[in-house]
């Protein structure tokens, strides 16, 4: 089902989401402020706005932060044309710059999952999900590269929803969440990935190589720009801090797959028969485990991450948490699920997963294993791959609903202090 610019529920939805973004963002300051974002914001991301504000928008530059400039270039534009000197939090222009993205964001998700077959209540239920997460409202709120990068993520999104096989909407979006942050360089890849395997064998023809091009070339070209000013992925200034190869990314995304995923499951996405079912759980467990044993000794444990503080706090074997083997389990399976929903649908290998598979590609390439890097794409892959499902179910779905209001209900809670 194909969204058009002149459905009448767009408009409606449009204006809603943008009140709501506005909303969010006149509550910003009643936030507790201890949130990474206000921090992050403080830290890093005002100051690098305010030199470019100083200095003007160029390559070489002090790097406050280890991200892209993209955010930064363009805060600081917004804010000299609306005859700001400098910002701090308070500024309006940092009260409603990132709402503004924030709500575009939202308005490519929309389309995604009215583009993936959804119907417009389907969509605001299948959202809500991802808008009761704590690392959605925060850069809506708060002048953080996470707004940009998130814009750019959603739009590849409906890219991939709307017309995954026309790459160049695609390619544009991607270099927009790159030159944000350069570790969404290999999302680019994702339509190469999926066009990959719906042409395999022949891959080296024109029907791939063409969108190949006008899929990766937008965002090589701003990686490379950025590389050769850097010297590589990062500047100078945070090599030693973020360069370097982990699984725990990549573990961890799955992880969080496996808490929120079984919600998204239904009892067709396991229609075999016994023998086949059988075959189908020895892979899996046998594919979690070695993926459990590639954890590193110290179970991968990162202090940013609800799910690593729980797992390091509990019984371990050999070093590895005991607790992240069911949720990458669970991951797994949702995984499989999907990439069986995918086959059904026509495509060897599913949109939604293949942009998640480079996502977490990308993440890999860094120490890092915050829980925000990870929980806005899992929620987004969950979230598209139900919009597709043609079977609808009203008891699951609102099921799913009262379990994220109260996923909801815990977010504004520790946001706003109270815990």
């Amino acid at each position: 089902m194909k969204t058009s610019l002149l459905n009448r529920d767009i408009y409606a939805c449009s204006a809603l989401l943008f009140g709501y973004s506005a909303v969010v963002a006149l509550m910003s300051l009643d936030l507790n402020p201890r949130q990474w974002g206000v921090l992050d914001a403080e830290l890093y991301h005002l100051p690098q706005i305010n030199w470019f504000m100083e200095w003007g928008i160029q390559l070489n530059y002090p790097a406050w932060s280890a991200t892209g400039p993209g955010f930064h270039w363009l805060m600081a534009a917004f804010a000299q044309l609306t005859g700001a000197e400098a910002l701090d939090r308070s500024s309006w222009q940092c009260l409603y710059g990132p709402a503004f993205l924030t709500a575009t964001a939202l308005l490519f998700f929309y389309a995604a999952l009215r583009s993936s077959g959804a119907s417009p209540l389907r969509t605001l239920a299948f959202g809500f999900p991802l808008i009761s997460s704590t690392y959605f409202w925060t850069p809506a709120l708060y002048p953080v590269t996470e707004c940009l990068s998130m814009l750019g993520l959603f739009a590849m999104a409906y890219a991939l929803a709307a017309s995954p096989r026309q790459p160049l909407t695609f390619g544009i979006a991607a270099a927009a969440s790159t030159i944000a942050r350069q570790s969404f360089l290999s999302t680019a890849g994702a339509f190469a990935l999926m066009t990959v395997s719906e042409q395999w064998p022949r891959i080296f023809t024109w029907r791939v190589v063409g969108p190949a091009i006008l899929t990766l070339g937008p965002s090589l070209v701003v990686a490379t720009a950025l590389i050769l000013q850097w010297g590589g992925l990062t500047p100078p200034e945070w090599k030693e801090m973020h360069a370097g190869f982990s699984p725990g990314p990549v573990l961890h995304g799955l992880a969080l797959l496996g808490i929120f995923g079984w919600l998204f499951l239904r009892r067709e996405d396991f229609a075999d028969d016994v023998s086949t079912l059988a075959r189908n759980i020895a892979v899996i467990v046998a594919f979690s485990l070695a993926l459990w044993f590639a954890l590193p000794e110290d179970g991968g444990t990162r202090p940013h991450s609800v799910v690593w503080k729980v797992a390091a706090s509990l019984p371990a074997f050999y070093g590895r948490p005991l607790l992240t083997l069911p949720l990458l389990t669970m991951g797994v399976i949702i995984v499989f699920a999907y990439w069986r929903r995918g086959w059904r649908d026509g495509y060897r290998l599913s949109p939604e997963l293949s942009l998640f598979a480079c996502y977490f590609a990308a993440q890999a390439a860094q120490k890092f294993s915050f829980q925000r890097y990870a929980e806005i794409p899992v929620l987004l892959l969950l979230c598209l791959g139900m919009a597709r499902l043609k079977n609808k179910h009203p008891r699951h779905d609102a099921f799913m609903i009262m379990a994220f209001a109260g996923y909801f209900a815990l977010t504004i809670w520790r946001m706003t202090g109270s815990g």
